[in-house]
C-alpha cells in the first residue's frame, strides 16, 4: 500500500496493529510522544535528542522491525486519525511559517520582495499564496489534513483536538485497543515541550490585523495575538474554499 508512504507519513505500530494518521499543526508532537510511549520507544526517543520528530523521521521509520512489515496488508490494522479545525489550523500554519522561516523563500518569490527575520508578511498575503498552490501536494504544515491513505481506508477513530481533549481521546483509544492507560497529567515531557512552545499574547487591541505584516523578530518580541483577530467573515470564506476537502472529509467531527 504505497499511499501510506506519502507525507506526512503515518506512524505504524506492528506491535499493536494500529496506524496513526496525523497532520502537522494538529497536536502532532504530543501524538508522536504518546505513540512512541505506547510502542516502547520513549527512552530511545529521549536518548536520541530533544525533538521527538527527529527520532520519528530519522530512526523509527527506518527500523528493520518497522520497515519489514510495511510491505504487508495494513488495511486490517486499526486506524486513528487526529485532526484540527481547519480555521484555527491555518492561523497556526501562518504563525509557524513566520517563526521558522520555512516559507520565506517561497513568499519572497511570490510577493516580489524580501522576506526574512526582519521583513514579514501578512495573513492576507499568506492566504493569497495558498490560493496559488496545490494544497494536496505541498509542505504538510499548511497542506490538507486529508491523507492519501484515506482513499483506500476509512478511519476507525477520529480525534478532533479543537473540540475534544486529545489526552482523553487517546485514553479512550487505549481502552479500545487494550493498551495500558497513559497518565497524561503526570507526563512531564509532553508538558515541558508544550510550555516551551507557548508564546505570550500580543495585546494589539481588537481591530482586524489581516493586512498587518509580521516578522519573526516582531513575533519574538511581541508574541502572537488572538487567532480570532484573523478569522473575520471574509477570511473564513477564503479558508473554507482552500480547505474544502478537509471540511467535507471530516464534516462529522468538526
Amino acid at each position: 500500500m504505497d499511499k501510506i508512504d506519502r507525507r506526512p507519513k503515518p506512524m505504524v505500530s506492528h506491535q499493536h496493529r494500529f496506524v496513526v494518521v496525523w497532520s502537522p499543526k494538529s497536536a502532532c508532537t504530543s501524538a508522536t510522544i504518546w505513540f512512541m510511549t505506547a510502542n516502547d520507544h520513549l527512552d530511545a526517543m529521549q536518548a536520541y535528542g530533544r525533538w521527538p520528530h527527529d527520532y520519528r523521521i530519522q530512526v523509527y521509520y527506518h527500523l528493520p522491525e518497522i520497515t519489514k512489515g510495511m510491505g504487508g496488508d495494513l488495511l486490517d490494522y486499526f486506524y486513528l486519525k487526529i485532526i484540527r479545525d481547519p480555521f484555527s489550523r491555518v492561523v497556526s500554519s501562518f504563525k509557524q511559517g513566520i517563526h521558522t522561516g520555512y516559507l520565506n523563500n517561497n513568499l519572497a518569490r511570490y510577493l516580489g520582495r524580501q522576506v526574512d527575520d526582519t521583513h514579514g508578511y501578512s495573513f492576507t498575503e499568506f492566504l493569497d499564496y495558498l490560493e496559488t498552490i496545490d494544497l494536496a501536494n505541498t509542505n504538510p504544515h499548511h497542506g490538507l489534513q486529508r491523507h492519501p491513505v484515506e482513499d483506500v481506508r476509512d478511519m476507525d477513530c477520529v480525534i478532533n483536538v479543537s473540540t475534544e481533549d486529545l489526552y482523553e481521546g487517546l485514553n479512550r483509544f487505549e481502552d479500545r485497543m487494550g493498551l495500558p492507560q497513559t497518565n497524561f497529567a503526570e507526563f512531564d515531557l509532553i508538558h515541558q515541550i508544550q510550555n516551551r512552545r507557548k508564546s505570550k499574547l500580543w495585546d494589539i487591541g481588537t481591530a482586524d490585523v489581516s493586512d498587518l505584516p509580521i516578522s519573526k523578530n516582531e513575533l519574538r518580541q511581541n508574541g502572537f495575538f488572538s487567532p480570532e483577530l484573523l478569522l473575520n467573515d471574509h477570511n473564513r470564506s477564503r479558508i473554507r474554499s482552500l480547505y474544502a476537502v478537509d471540511l467535507e472529509q471530516y464534516r462529522d467531527y468538526l
